[in-house]
């Protein structure tokens, strides 16, 4: 649940940002996106999908299947790696 509300953190900040330039994208650094990815991979795919699902504003709730998506296919190379 930490992870979701870091990521939930992020993201408002992201919108914040995304609104003030009127809906180009700008994004600071390239190491903050890194860090929402890592945050992302390490994040609950149960708990990520269920943000995702729940979310009523539709521009959160798409970046949040995005990122579920991101997870999801990170896990599987892991595990396909594994095997």
């Amino acid at each position: 649940m930490k992870n979701l509300y870091i990521i939930n953190e992020k993201l408002v900040s992201y919108y914040s940002t995304l609104i003030i330039v009127r809906g180009g994208f700008f994004v600071e650094s390239k190491k903050a996106i890194e860090e929402l990815l890592v945050t992302v991979e390490n994040a609950n795919l149960d708990e990520l999908f269920n943000s995702f699902i729940n979310e009523e504003d539709s521009d959160k709730k798409m970046v949040l299947k995005s990122l579920y998506t991101y997870a999801l296919d990170k896990s599987q190379k892991e595990q396909s790696l594994i095997r």
